[in-house]
């Protein structure tokens, strides 16, 4: 893994390279001992930089360590979207749940590295709604 201390420092959104209007996930926050969240594309479309950015600052914050693990041992959360300042966009609340690096959305957001480094990582999926809206996954 890169080892550019600024990449430590920032939470890095980048543009989806298929589609380069519509960000999808997270990136380097593995680095910073997180792991990277992921929202498809219909979630926000443009706006989705907007969700992942302040998931991964509301996770990263150190006051929220308990509910980040308690997701990443398995279970489901659901935040209302005013805690995320996006109630704006008409949603009531997102779910987070941990997904494995084979997962489709994960093999395409970080589809240029190999599947040794994804193995070391960790992703979290942020989706509309309650947990309900996951039970088809």
């Amino acid at each position: 893994m890169k080892d550019d201390s600024k990449s430590k420092q920032y939470i890095y959104i980048p543009i989806h390279p298929a589609k380069p209007t519509a960000p999808t996930h997270s990136r380097w926050m593995s680095e910073m001992g997180l792991p990277e969240f992921l929202a498809e594309e219909k979630v926000l479309g443009l706006a989705n930089a907007l969700l992942v950015f302040r998931a991964a600052k509301y996770f990263s914050n150190t006051d929220n360590t308990e509910f980040l693990n308690s997701i990443l041992e398995g279970e489901t959360a659901t935040i209302n979207s005013e805690i995320l300042d996006l109630a704006d966009f008409g949603i009531n609340s997102f779910s987070f749940k941990v997904i494995g690096p084979e997962s489709e959305i994960v093999q395409d957001a970080f589809a240029d590295l190999e599947p040794e480094e994804l193995t070391q990582m960790q992703f979290i999926q942020i989706y509309v709604g309650e947990p309900s809206a996951l039970e088809d996954d």
